[in-house]
């Protein structure tokens, strides 16, 4: 019997059973058995030890990768109180994370992160509470949160916070009496100093005035917080500190600690650069420039007219008088550099400073590219409003009676 051809030649011809040769299933089940531990190696990652275990990332993406969960079990910030105001972000960040105090603020937004009031700790996250811890003394060191004391607590009732730093100026507490500067003789010139002129006053090696030691003690001014869920612009830094920082005699002697604006015993006159000389003051964004704008945000006022600029008036009453300059809030111009956790000085070198004395009839343009601040030593230089002296060192003491200390600047 001759054997039949063709594809039915695997089988023996007797109801079509195999033969001698491999059953047809049994290849691919064989590879299959070979292909899955291949693949289990190569994509699994093993474990280092038995208590380790495997990394889920590397196969599956982050589960909490951009607003996830922060954005997906509710708004990033949650759409409540004063979240907005502190978390202002129209576009979604990856990344957020309950415990995180970073700062994120932009020039238009202020961003700041659930850790900066909220706890450190992420197991504190939906523990059911809402949690608000404004002192942590593990806070990054060189966040915003560091910065604020032991004191600073939540007031539930209230709703408000006390002594944070974001909401809060520095203010010079108290000073000791200031004598006058040094002469010689019957003082030595130190190294590297010399005379400032013929009344044989005593000038240090950085060209400042030389007196005998005296103290000063810098603190912070807290604001209480407006109340949480309040509405407003928030544009200008009127909430925090005033315009500009003043300090008063006989708390504070001879302008010592803060150059802004000092007012003597008289309470008649005030002196510094809010004052300048029976001039206009100088603005806020003459200094701070990279922080706050002029007033309006617009052209440069003293640029287009000859008379005292919008962003300042004289102001009567209990506590100032006629003489005190008092300054309009300066609208915020970059909200990162506002509240960054340092003062930040940069000068306007596109307008410079316009002097304007009315009494004297001095209108002036000064120009201010080249000038420059050391934040360490708290030193300008190279400011032409100082006329003769290179270095001025912020804090002096300056009194309008002490002729040398008038001078430093001008050598008159």
């Amino acid at each position: 019997m001759i054997r039949p051809e063709g594809r039915h030649g695997d089988h023996d011809g007797v109801r079509g059973h195999r033969t001698s040769r491999a059953p047809r299933g049994l290849l691919p089940a064989l590879l299959v058995l070979f292909l899955v531990p291949v693949i289990l190696i190569l994509k699994v990652p093993t474990a280092i030890t038995s208590t380790v275990p495997c990394d889920c990332q590397t196969c599956h993406t982050d589960p909490h990768a951009g607003n996830y969960p922060c954005g997906g079990c509710h708004g990033l910030p949650p759409a409540t109180g004063s979240h907005g105001v502190h978390f202002d972000d129209s576009a979604p960040l990856a990344g957020i994370r309950y415990g995180d105090a970073t700062n994120r603020s932009t020039a238009a937004a202020y961003i700041f992160d659930c850790g900066n009031c909220h706890s450190l700790d992420p197991a504190r996250h939906m523990d059911g509470t809402v949690d608000v811890e404004l002192y942590n003394p593990s806070a990054p060191a060189e966040s915003l949160k560091a910065k604020n004391p032991a004191s600073a607590a939540w007031d539930n009732n209230a709703k408000t916070c006390s002594d944070v730093y974001c909401h809060s100026g520095y203010s010079v507490a108290s000073t000791s009496p200031v004598g006058l500067p040094l002469t010689s003789p019957p003082n030595p010139i130190p190294p590297g100093g010399s005379l400032m002129d013929s009344s044989n006053v005593i000038l240090d090696n950085t060209g400042n005035l030389t007196y005998d030691p005296y103290t000063f003690t810098i603190a912070r001014d807290y604001r209480t917080t407006p109340a949480w869920g309040t509405t407003g612009t928030y544009t200008t830094c009127g909430e925090c500190h005033a315009f500009p920082l003043t300090t008063w005699e006989p708390g504070v002697y001879a302008m010592v600690g803060d150059s802004h604006q000092w007012v003597d015993a008289t309470e008649r006159y005030n002196w510094g650069h809010a004052y300048n000389m029976l001039g206009s003051g100088v603005p806020c964004a003459t200094c701070h420039n990279s922080s706050v704008d002029h007033s309006g945000g617009g052209p440069y006022p003293q640029v287009q007219t000859a008379t005292p600029p919008t962003y300042w008036t004289e102001a009567t009453g209990p506590t100032y008088s006629a003489w005190i300059n008092a300054y309009v809030p300066a609208p915020i111009k970059n909200r990162s550099v506002h509240v960054n956790g340092r003062p930040d000085v940069a000068f306007d070198t596109v307008y410079g400073y316009r002097y304007y004395n009315p009494y004297w009839g001095t209108n002036e343009q000064k120009d201010l590219t080249a000038a420059t601040y050391d934040a360490p030593t708290k030193t300008c230089s190279d400011v032409s409003c100082h006329i003769n002296q290179t270095n001025v060192k912020w804090g002096t003491p300056y009194r309008d009676e002490v002729t040398p200390e008038c001078n430093i600047c001008h050598r008159m």
